[in-house]
């Protein structure tokens, strides 16, 4: 019947927290586990509520607020938003900002592939099996842009591949 309160509050004012140091750790060994969830936040509103947040509230100036690391995945999936099959108005992810001084090496999305190989490799995809007046991509500049760009391709190491492919 918990209405306005809060179920469980963790709470630290350590200013030194190491980095072995965690407010909450929860930690699976298990080598294996068969379609098992470790954590989950379930919810059945219909409203405005919000799930799960994460909020900084100062600089965290070289810090990171979500960090999701699978470095011996093979075959599985980092990230899944999937089964967004009802989604009419909504929108499946939304990366917003007002920054005014983002510089040359800020990025709003920051896709990087650094093996130097990737055997028919796609890194990067969009598609779609719409059949209608559906846009699969747009790029839009809403200002100006004085000196800006709308699209930069830089290929000056591509010595045998394409630029664009129209097929």
């Amino acid at each position: 019947g918990l209405t306005t309160g809060i179920g469980l509050h963790l709470a630290s004012s350590a200013t030194a927290v190491t980095g072995a140091g965690r407010l909450l750790y929860v930690n699976h060994t298990g080598a294996t586990s068969t379609t098992g969830i470790l954590a989950e936040f379930a919810s059945a509103a219909n409203d405005e509520t919000v799930i799960h947040k994460i909020t900084a509230s100062d600089a965290l100036a070289l810090g990171v607020a979500c960090q999701i690391s699978a470095s011996s995945m093979t075959t599985g999936t980092a990230i899944q938003a999937s089964n967004l099959n009802a989604l009419t108005s909504g929108i499946g992810l939304h990366l917003a900002s007002s920054a005014t001084a983002i510089t040359g090496a800020g990025r709003l999305l920051y896709s990087n592939h650094t093996g130097t190989t990737g055997t028919s490799a796609i890194l990067n995809e969009f598609a779609s099996a719409a059949a209608d007046e559906t846009v699969i991509l747009r790029v839009t500049a809403s200002a100006a842009l004085a000196a800006g760009v709308m699209l930069d391709l830089t290929g000056a190491a591509v010595t045998t591949g394409n630029i664009i492919d129209i097929g």
